[in-house]
This record gives C-alpha cells, sequence and structure tokens, in this order.
C-alpha cells in the first residue's frame, strides 16, 4: 500500500511554537548524510587543510530539499520539506537565538562545549556551492558547522559515535493529496494485497 506523504510547514509568527529548538548530533542521522570532519588528522571523510593545529569544526547537510523520510509514529508515512520552507526554518532558528542548542541523540540536556561556526544554504543562483563533499545534494540544501571546543565531545566525533545532525523542533505536517493516476495505483495495491490475503486464508 502507498505511504502517505506530508510535507513539513511552519508559520513565520515568532509567538507561535513551530520551528526548531535544537540541533542534535548522532550517529545514524535521517537524511543519511553524515557530517565531515576538519583536522590535522587523517580520519574518513576528512578535509586537509594546511595548518599547525586541529580546527575541530564539524560540517555537514542538516535538510535536504524534497528528501522523503520515512517515520512510523504515530503511524507510518513519509514526510519532506521544501526549498523555501527550509529557508523559512533557517529565517526562524536564527531570529529566535537557538543555534547553539545541541544535544547528543535528542537528549533532554544541552551539550557544552560546542557553537555554531557556521550556516548556510546551497543557491547556485547566488553563487553559494556545497562543500565538494556533497556536491551530490541539491540546491537549497542547508549546511551548518559547528567548532568544538570540548576535547571529550571531539573525541567522540572522531571515533564515529556521532556521523551527523539531525533536527529537532515543531512543524505542521500538511497532506499531500494524490492526483487521480495515483489513487488509481493505490486503490489496485490495496486491492492487490487483500486479494494475496484472502489466498492464504
Amino acid at each position: 500500500m502507498k505511504l502517505k506523504k506530508y510535507k513539513l510547514h511552519l508559520s513565520n509568527d515568532m509567538e507561535d511554537k513551530t520551528g526548531l529548538t535544537t540541533i542534535s548530533l548522532v550517529n545514524d542521522p535521517a537524511i543519511k548524510q553524515g557530517f565531515i570532519t576538519f583536522s590535522n588528522e587523517e580520519p574518513k571523510m576528512e578535509i586537509k587543510f594546511s595548518i599547525q593545529e586541529d580546527r575541530q569544526i564539524v560540517t555537514g547537510p542538516a535538510l535536504i530539499p524534497d528528501m522523503e523520510i520515512f517515520r512510523d509514529k504515530p503511524f507510518p508515512r513519509t514526510i519532506s520539506i521544501s526549498k523555501e520552507m527550509i529557508e523559512n526554518t533557517v529565517k526562524k532558528f536564527n531570529k529566535t537565538g537557538r543555534t547553539g542548542n545541541v544535544n547528543p541523540e535528542h537528549q533532554p540536556f544541552l551539550l557544552e562545549g560546542i557553537y555554531p561556526f557556521e550556516s548556510f544554504i546551497s543557491d547556485s543562483s547566488r553563487g553559494i556551492n556545497a562543500p565538494t563533499q556533497f556536491s551530490h545534494l541539491p540546491d537549497h540544501t542547508w549546511y551548518l558547522s559547528y567548532f568544538v571546543e570540548s576535547p571529550e565531545l571531539w573525541s567522540k566525533i572522531k571515533s564515529g559515535e556521532f556521523n551527523g545532525f539531525s533536527i529537532q523542533g515543531f512543524y505542521d505536517e500538511l497532506e499531500v493529496a494524490f492526483s487521480a493516476s495515483q489513487k488509481e495505483k493505490n486503490n489496485l495495491e490495496i486491492y492487490n494485497e487483500l486479494v494475496n490475503i484472502f489466498k492464504d486464508l
């Protein structure tokens, strides 16, 4: 059966509760794109700089436009976000002053020793390109960089305990309407499933 699709939406109203509250460091990001580490050592997925000291910066995508992500709670569905909503997200996140909120694996406490270094949305029309390692990702992807001051946290990032960013916040979910042909295909899939079920009875 075809899953229902939803688009994330948030209001520009600063008084409502929609918007990002926190960036989370996670082992398995939903968008399946880890971050890259900027250092003077040789871990996997690293960029070398001609510097003397470790810069301790992590860079990676936080939101990818129109990428469908499966969610099973409270019911199975896919969610995605448009480039327009990504831009609104970033504006509101910055305006509400929450960019320094970082937690581990969506735990209910904030990490210390890490703070924002850079934030940008790739936009070829403005000459803002994605990092080379993420050139395969679409235009209008939102990238974040954080400086990791904590030696303990930096060690966990380099060891692979944390591999990417995940967003945490509140969005409205607007169901994407199926076209007539999609509805027919969906009904056919449901019919075929029922036929298979009754065959086994």
